[in-house]
């Protein structure tokens, strides 16, 4: 996720605004505000939401493309050492 997007929805917007200055100068975490992990909420982690601010996080993937699962691809691998052992016999 982007620097600034508290609530991990993808846009850097007010709402995530809205938290890091209800936190600023505060003891706080990365959902808090503290971007830059220091322990506390200040104008570092406010430069670092502002670079992002109206910034949204891009997909690599179109919308509805799959991607195999782990699990298949294992099924398919013994499913070719499978057909080549019998293959070999013949």
């Amino acid at each position: 996720t982007l620097a600034g997007d508290n609530n991990v929805n993808g846009i850097v917007d007010i709402s995530d605004f809205a938290l890091l200055a209800a936190n600023f100068n505060q003891p706080s975490q990365w959902y808090t505000g503290d971007y830059d992990y220091n322990g506390v909420t200040n104008i570092t982690d406010f430069a670092l939401l502002a670079a992002n601010f109206n910034q949204s996080l891009g997909t690599d993937l179109p919308h509805g493309a799959s991607v195999p699962e782990p699990v298949s691809i294992g099924l398919l691998a013994a499913a070719a050492v499978a057909l080549q052992c019998r293959w070999r016999r013949r």
